[in-house]
């Protein structure tokens, strides 16, 4: 393993913030940037609240947002659940082999009740 920040299963996510959306369903946020969370544990959240920044803690080679909804708080000892984001921008697929550099193509365009999938670029409201 490349990542000297990732010694154990528990480092992957990095900095993260799991949020309970419902009975069996938590909603993960990982690999923010360290020291940037701004929830502490049992903390209501509100919509549009910021949690944190987009980073790249754990295991990761870039800065990036890996959320996903999992039946449990643990996203290596729990199932991924489907979900649909209500709306979104997507701007592109991202790519690109020079490092430090990505490069967004595709066209721009409104979706909804979807998710984005990996590589896509995206913009919430």
């Amino acid at each position: 393993m490349d990542n000297p920040t990732v010694q154990t299963p528990a480092d992957f996510a990095g900095d993260n913030v799991v949020v309970r959306i419902a009975p069996h369903r938590y909603a993960i946020y990982a690999h923010l940037q360290p020291g940037s969370v701004r929830v502490k544990v049992g903390q209501r959240l509100k919509t549009g609240q910021q949690i944190g920044l987009l980073g790249n803690s754990g295991n990761t080679t870039a800065p990036h947002l890996h959320f996903g909804v999992y039946d449990g708080p643990d996203p290596l000892t729990s199932n991924s659940v489907p979900f649909g984001i209500k709306r979104y921008r997507f701007q592109g697929n991202a790519g690109g082999n020079t490092p430090g550099q990505i490069t967004v193509t595709g066209k721009p365009r409104p979706k909804r009740r979807s998710e984005p999938l990996i590589g896509s670029v995206s913009k919430f409201p």
